[in-house]
This record gives C-alpha cells, structure tokens and sequence, in this order.
C-alpha cells in the first residue's frame, strides 16, 4: 500500500511540476545502462582479486603469518578469511559468514563477532572501483589506504566490542 501511495505521489508531482514522467524515467534508465557498462571492467577486476587470493594459497599463508597479531588482538583466527575477502567482495564475506554459521552455529561468540566485523567494515575496493570508475578518475591518491584502514579499523573495534559486551 505504501509503495502505491508514493508512486502515486511521484506521478502527482510530476504532474503539477510540469515533468514529463516516462520520459525522465527512460532517459535515466539509459544513463543507468551507460553507467553499468562503464563500472564492469572494475567490478570484474574485483571478482578477480577475490578468486586469486582463494585459489593461490596467499590466505592461507597470510593466516600463517598474521595469526599471532590476531591472537594477541583477540580477533578469532577463524575469521581471518572474512576480514581478508571483506574489502573485496561482499558476497564472499556473506559466503566466509555463512559457513561460520554452519561451523559455529549463530549464538557463538565467533559467529557474533563476525557479524560485528561485517557490519562494521565496508567493500572497500569494490566501493572504490565501482564510484572512481562511474565518474571515470584515474588516481585515488589516499582514498585506497584510508579506506583500507578504516574498514580494518571498524572490523577490529566491532569484534573487542562483541568481547566486551
């Protein structure tokens, strides 16, 4: 019913402003469409780097090696996969939470915190890749390591706080 009423609502003041609605709609939708084609070459760059570092063991040897920093952060190493893949894709930190699901079940403590670390981190390549790419800048500059170190640092202050509380 809601949506209804304001779709009904959009029509109206389109109307009374004068706006040709189905016109403004197809001409955004075209430029949605020239938009998702400029963005793809960055997003399946994205898609890329998540399945190498998967398939070259680099993870894993990353785990072997950061495992006693997590150890002494109180980070669960078990989540060291999902804090790898969450500034990359998404969807293979939802896949990295599910199988902690599966493992842990929902009530564990690994489980909660990682939801905290999602929750509190962002995509950040993919954010990066998608916005700079749609509007076409060539140098990030400082966007790529303060975002790299503000999704670390979130995903850290949610997991102590998941301890703490």
């Amino acid at each position: 019913m809601l949506v209804l009423l304001l779709t009904a609502a959009t029509f109206a003041y389109a109307a009374h402003a004068r706006v040709e609605a189905y016109q403004a709609f197809v001409q955004g939708a075209g430029e949605g469409l020239k938009t998702a084609l400029r963005v793809t070459p960055y997003l399946a760059a994205a898609l890329l780097l998540t399945g190498l570092l998967r398939a070259s063991g680099l993870a894993e040897w990353l785990l072997l090696v950061l495992g006693p920093l997590l150890d002494l952060a109180g980070i669960p190493r078990d989540l060291f996969a999902l804090l790898l893949v969450r500034p990359l894709s998404g969807s293979a930190a939802l896949s990295e939470l599910d199988a902690l699901i599966a493992l842990y079940g929902p009530d564990s403590y690994q489980v909660r915190a990682a939801c905290c670390a999602v929750g509190s981190s962002e995509t950040v390549l993919y954010t990066i890749a998608l916005y700079l790419g749609s509007i076409g800048v060539k140098s990030s500059r400082y966007i790529l390591p303060i975002g790299l170190l503000s999704g670390l640092f979130g995903a850290f202050l949610g997991v102590i706080l998941c301890k703490i509380l």
